[in-house]
């Protein structure tokens, strides 16, 4: 919306901090040269010297805004390929339960994704060994590529990926 549309807002932004229900109001600046700004504004009324006053401070919140949108881009991306990878990809915590997995397990092994998450990791390994040198190979080189394992599938039966 344009700073200019917003008059209505703005006044009824003033009556609340007016009647103390409100203390904070977005309120977009256009420039001088006409570059839109998102500016976060913190509204207390009080008195100077005496008599009735609004104090103010503000706060550019532009350059933040344009680093939040383009985290959300980033975010979109990388759910988009993880979402349509066809390798397995996993993520676990430090004490080695899933906390996220690619939907392709569905593929390969029969379990949903939600059906692993919060599990250890060792229980869809066909032979848990196989994690401890995995976790070995890491702690090495730092990474693996093209690692294969050895996994259970719901049915029981065993894949490699």
């Amino acid at each position: 919306m344009h700073p200019h549309d917003r008059r209505a807002d703005a006044e009824i932004f003033l009556q609340e901090i007016l009647d103390l229900k409100r203390s904070y109001c977005p309120i977009p600046f256009i420039t001088r040269t006409g570059e839109l700004l998102h500016v976060e504004t913190n509204i207390s009324p009080g008195k100077w010297n005496g008599k009735p006053a609004i104090f103010s401070l503000s706060r550019d919140l532009t350059d933040r805004m344009k680093t939040e949108d383009l985290l959300r881009k980033s975010e979109e991306k990388y759910r988009k390929i993880f979402e349509n990878i066809q390798d397995i990809f996993y993520q676990t915590d430090i004490e080695g339960r899933i906390v996220e997995i690619s939907p392709s397990i569905e593929r390969y092994s029969g379990y949903k994704p939600e059906e692993l998450i919060g599990t250890k990791v060792e229980d869809v390994y066909l032979d848990p060994a196989d994690r401890t040198e995995l976790l070995k190979a890491l702690s090495l080189k730092g990474e693996v590529e093209d690692y294969i394992v050895r996994l259970k599938t719901k049915s029981g039966n065993e894949i490699f990926t």
